[in-house]
């Protein structure tokens, strides 16, 4: 992401909240990981504007356990396109914080991401210092270049419906050039939606991150996730480099097989609006390895929409990349701004069918072979 835009890492620019909030009832706080229960499994689709560029991922938790420091053995699985990874965190008893290093290499980012948008909160309220929800309660200071502290505060309550379910919610927030909001519900450990902008004034404002709560139930483990390797399903949504935009990418039919007519269909969303984006100018390319296989220059979307078809003419990996030229009169030659999305040419028959089909042919010549000894064994014996 270009440097202009100021991320608000907790670390580095947070002001506590603790010298202008007065202690207040137990009964009308909140803090990261209240309520929380042993088994507690939650789900959340999570986009991160700082890991591939914003393309939404899930993340799987399972609070398992506590250990003698009371913090909480978590067993975790990301579902990011055709890959699927697990492993174990540690979250934080005191603030529901990831703690320590990852496990491995390729989950360290989304612990990254995680501890960034879902325990973003954590840096204004915690098990000790617990935060008012009552309308207008001031959490804490962010410190902005120029901009002076900006305030997170409770904006209000609402009713917030997500995929998990509806839930009476506060609305935690601050405002500069845009309203961020963030909707955590009493007596649950972790927030159920957040839709949190870039410190940045001219707009479009970059989205920093977005997340919303999948599923929530107390299980005694956690369920197996089907995979299916290598397969890619629409449809696929992805952040632009500046993420001022989200494009989503769908195509038919689902599976793509070489020989095939394949239709794209591009939905451009304005983040600022949630709305498709107007008169905006694209480039729409296909590239297999370093060859450009499919290439529609200056694509006009007045809604936000485009539609192309191409043919594959071979297997393998390839990539779509969608190219922002600008919007009505102000848009040139060269690109402002990116996304591109991996896709995967599968055989005509899959290997998996291919593979049974093979074992239902050998099985027909055992049996055939079988069979013409029987016969050829009887006429021997009749002569």
């Amino acid at each position: 992401m270009d440097k202009k835009y100021y991320s608000f890492a907790l670390v580095s620019i947070l002001v506590t909240s603790l010298a202008i909030t007065t202690p207040v009832s137990a009964l009308d706080t909140w803090f990261p990981g209240e309520g929380i229960t042993k088994g507690l499994m939650v789900k959340y689709r999570i986009s991160y504007v700082d890991l591939n560029n914003g393309t939404p991922f899930t993340a799987t938790l399972w609070f398992k356990d506590q250990n003698d420091k009371g913090d909480w053995v978590t067993d975790v699985i990301i579902e990011d396109g055709s890959k699927v990874l697990k492993g174990e965190m540690i979250f934080s008893g005191f603030s529901l914080v990831p703690l320590g290093a990852a496990e491995s290499e390729e989950i360290r980012p989304y612990k990254t991401a995680i501890k960034e948008t879902l325990s973003w909160l954590s840096g204004y309220t915690n098990k000790i210092q617990q935060e008012s929800l009552s309308i207008g309660s001031i959490w804490g200071v962010i410190g902005a270049i120029g901009g002076g502290g900006i305030q997170v505060k409770v904006f209000g309550s609402d009713k917030v419906q997500v995929p998990a379910g509806q839930y009476d919610a506060y609305i935690i927030g601050f405002h500069y050039a845009v309203d961020s909001m963030t909707w955590v519900v009493d007596n649950f450990p972790l927030p159920v939606k957040a839709r949190v902008f870039t410190i940045y004034k001219e707009h479009p404002i970059p989205l920093q991150f977005e997340y919303e709560l999948l599923e929530s139930a107390v299980v005694e483990e956690l369920p197996e996730i089907a995979t299916t390797a290598g397969k890619v399903t629409p449809p696929l949504t992805g952040s632009t480099t500046s993420g001022f935009y989200v494009i989503r990418l769908s195509w038919e039919p689902e599976e793509i097989r070489p020989n095939e007519i394949i239709t794209f269909d591009v939905l451009i969303i304005d983040t600022l609006t949630s709305e498709p984006a107007k008169e905006l100018w694209y480039d729409f390319r296909i590239v297999k390895g370093g060859e450009l296989v499919k290439f529609v220059s200056r694509a006009f979307a007045e809604n936000g929409e485009g539609s192309h078809t191409f043919e594959f003419s071979s297997l393998g990996a390839f990539r779509v990349i969608v190219n922002v030229l600008g919007v009505g009169q102000a848009f040139g030659e060269k690109e402002i701004d990116r996304v591109e999305f991996s896709l995967s040419v599968i055989p005509e028959f899959p290997v998996n069918i291919g593979i049974v089909m093979m074992a239902v042919i050998a099985m027909m010549l055992a049996i055939t072979r079988i069979y013409n000894s029987c016969w050829l064994s009887k006429k021997l014996t009749q002569h």
